[in-house]
């Protein structure tokens, strides 16, 4: 029986891929860094910050970087728009009577707050908000899973769907032991969910993650 479903953020409820993209673009032409793959940083958006920046940028100051990020974030005054049915997919698995979490490596620091309230998707949504400066690892760290398991108060992880746009994510949800659902709209593709077989859902968007959840 499912009882939870736990929700990425971006990539899954918000579209931050395509705005973010080009702030970093922004930063690596100001600061002089070498370019980096970007489509590799398409791919591993998502991924705790730290280690994204580690990754695509390694001649790059990660405090200076996230310095002119955060610069640059807030002249943004329009946000990250949520994927149309984010805030209806929500409310709707509510309505079933499934808890919801959201599990997300931006954390107070990265402006969660902000970025919940520019897509219409109050915190009285979630039953529980897990970021890593709640004291875990990050994500795909199982642990952080576990931590938001927990805190639903669920002891067969088989209860829970995982829905992310991100393979690591459903790594992580087969080591841990949760379902998962593998949303389009982000850094992973159909053939990339596919090489996980049967233990992964795939859906277009958020959207449709009612019609799985029933």
């Amino acid at each position: 029986m499912i009882r939870a479903a736990v929700l990425d953020f971006d990539g899954t409820l918000i579209d931050s891929l395509t705005q973010g993209i080009t702030l970093m673009k922004r930063i690596v032409a100001t600061l002089g860094c070498q370019e980096p793959d970007w489509e590799y940083v398409r791919r591993r958006w998502g991924t705790y910050w730290r280690v994204l920046l580690a990754d695509a940028l390694p001649d790059a100051d990660v405090e200076v970087f996230h310095e002119h990020w955060r610069v640059l974030e807030q002249e943004c005054t329009d946000g990250y728009p949520p994927y149309p049915g984010a805030r209806a997919t929500v409310e709707t698995l509510r309505a079933r009577g499934l808890a919801t979490a959201l599990h997300t490596n931006r954390g107070p620091s990265g402006r969660l707050d902000d970025r919940l309230r520019e897509a219409n998707l109050p915190r009285t949504l979630f039953d529980v908000i897990h970021t890593p400066e709640d004291g875990t690892p990050p994500k795909p760290h199982p642990d952080s899973l576990r931590a938001v398991l927990h805190k639903l108060n669920l002891r067969d992880p088989r209860s829970a769907y995982v829905v992310s746009d991100h393979t690591d994510d459903a790594h992580m949800a087969r080591e841990v032991g949760c379902r998962f659902i593998g949303v389009l709209t982000g850094a992973a593709n159909r053939a990339d969910f596919e090489r996980f077989g049967a233990h992964v859902t795939i859906v277009d968007s958020i959207a449709d993650v009612p019609g799985i959840v029933d």
